[in-house]
């Protein structure tokens, strides 16, 4: 019989307001694991999930106060006395966050972050630290890890600062890591090998791990038993093989539907609507102080595309393999070397305001809902701000257009008058979609608009997208590391490595007969 690790009893977790009041977050949460037992906790953004898991550690916010009670092994304590849970941070449970460079200090070397850790918890000699520090960077499979110990955060890429974090999370071999959404801002190839890695450390370190994600698919075969959360609550648990047999929750059905289900809309196959040719992004490379600078580096080097009215471009590569540089070059927000060109009268024609009215045709969707939308605003100065700033159109103009865009995204008036913070992360998506359609734009660039929300609400984004494009006649530039994803709303697809477009052709050519061996990685590595 297994012994059982970590339980909670009755979590829950409130917000204290300005005015005395407070807010239910998460409410009656239960939940156990057991040793050497791999366990995911599902849900969408604000769901409650990351709060849920944050509480076990008391790394909650000063606004946030968590009830209920914990059990750690024969150990029970009430989950707002912060010394009991000071005990079990950085020792008993490790913690690996979501934004490894948000949580990496960027004054420190890793050695020294790391190190740290150790430190905190056990009294150990210099050649001692050095030793352990760079077997730890072995253990997590970090390339050259005598050379990385002197590295700073920003000399690593994003996948490599993931293993530090993995390795701080491990330093004082704990019995539970605890790992927040580890693979969401990675590309297919790397997310793939972090799952790996923490397979493997789950056997060589006799882990137990609380896997929290969004994702159903990437724990299908991994973790032993599944708890599902939404709106702070959980709504579905059991083992995994159970649960993907047979759910009974209609939002894990909706988790679990395979594929999104779509007929791409047609488009004029000889009508261009923007080209881009020998498009190139330098950079300076790093001065140092005997020289004046290094080798310059080309973000995008040469590359070549066009745009149909009505078709979907999807660019899929890994991270640095320049799909931002290309997306911010279009908006024309970065310089760059090269032609771009829109072919439509009021840009062609008009000198005066030329990238006013060009910047009005080609607008973007970004990849995070919540950092995308200003919290100081309310949804009706959101969505009109764009618009107002053309003055083209009166005030009442102004808000029946303000209507007609927030109807559009299937959303109703009332939503107006409030704010961000009190939308999910699919609705708030919808409220970006309708600032940028509110400027009838030709062309929309949409970048990862999708990759932080559940499945369950990712088929309604890409099927609102759909409408939309059938409706108002819309071109997509539609970025992102999902294949399968891209490959199911897209017309085209180009790949992308070290700023080159390196294959091109429709989504069944690439996906099943790409002889290019980059492309064949990326399709290997994706969990379909």
């Amino acid at each position: 019989m297994s012994t059982n690790l970590l339980s909670l009893d009755n979590l829950c977790i409130y917000l204290n307001g300005l005015n005395g009041g407070s807010k239910k977050l998460v409410s009656n949460v239960n939940f156990n694991i057991s040793r050497g037992e791999f366990v995911a906790l599902i849900g969408e953004s604000g769901s409650g999930k990351s709060l849920s898991a944050l509480s076990t550690v008391g790394l909650l916010p000063s606004a946030i106060k968590a009830s209920g009670k914990g059990k750690w092994l024969d150990l029970t304590y009430d989950l707002a006395d912060h010394n009991s849970l000071k005990m079990f941070r950085g020792k008993e449970i490790g913690f690996i966050f979501q934004e490894p460079l948000v949580s990496l200090n960027p004054l420190h070397t890793i050695g020294k972050q790391i190190g740290e850790c150790i430190t905190t918890h056990t009294s150990i000699s210099n050649v001692d630290l050095k030793d352990k520090v760079i077997a730890l960077l072995k253990d997590v499979k970090l390339d050259d890890p005598e050379r990385r110990f002197n590295h700073y955060p920003h000399q690593l890429s994003g996948g490599q600062r993931q293993r530090v974090m993995i390795a701080m999370a491990l330093s004082n071999n704990p019995k539970l890591l605890i790992a927040d959404e580890p693979t969401t801002a990675l590309d297919v190839t790397i997310q793939k090998e972090i799952l790996d890695l923490l397979h493997s450390l789950r056997a060589s370190y006799d882990l137990s791990i609380l896997f929290i994600t969004h994702n159903l698919k990437i724990v299908k075969n991994l973790a032993d038993r599944l708890y599902i959360m939404k709106d702070g609550k959980i709504i579905e648990s059991g083992k995994t093989k159970v649960i993907f047999k047979r759910p009974t929750h209609i939002y894990t059905k909706d988790l679990i539907e395979p594929k999104i289900k779509i007929t791409k809309s047609k488009f004029n196959a000889s009508k261009v609507l923007l080209s881009a040719e020998n498009l190139s992004v330098k950079y300076k490379g790093p001065r140092s102080l005997f020289r004046s600078s290094s080798k310059d580096f080309y973000a995008l080097d040469k590359v070549s595309l066009s745009i149909k009215f009505g078709e979907t471009l999807g660019v899929v590569g890994e991270s640095g393999s320049g799909k931002t540089s290309l997306a911010l070059s279009i908006l024309k927000l970065i310089d760059y070397q090269g032609d771009i060109n829109l072919y439509l009268p009021e840009v062609v024609c008009r000198k005066k305001d030329k990238l006013k009215n060009y910047r009005r045709n080609v607008q973007i969707v970004f990849q995070d809902p919540f950092s995308s939308l200003s919290p100081r605003l309310s949804i009706r100065d959101i969505i009109g701000e764009g618009i107002i700033s053309h003055r083209i159109f009166s005030k009442e103009q102004v808000e029946e257009k303000i209507g007609l865009a927030l109807r559009r995204v299937d959303l109703d008036k009332a939503t107006l008058e409030r704010y961000p913070h009190e939308f999910s992360g699919g609705q708030r998506q919808r409220i970006a979609i309708a600032r940028a359609i509110i400027m009838e734009p030709k062309l929309l660039i949409l970048d990862e608009p999708t990759s932080s929300l559940d499945a369950a609400v990712q088929k309604q984004i890409i099927k609102l997208l759909i409408d939309l494009q059938k409706d108002l006649n819309l071109s997509y530039l539609f970025i992102s590391h999902d294949l399968e994803l891209v490959s199911t709303i897209s017309h085209r697809m180009v790949v992308m490595k070290d700023g080159k477009i390196v294959d091109e052709g429709t989504s069944t050519k690439l996906l099943r007969l790409s002889k290019n061996k980059y492309t064949k990685r990326l399709v290997e590595s994706s969990i379909f």
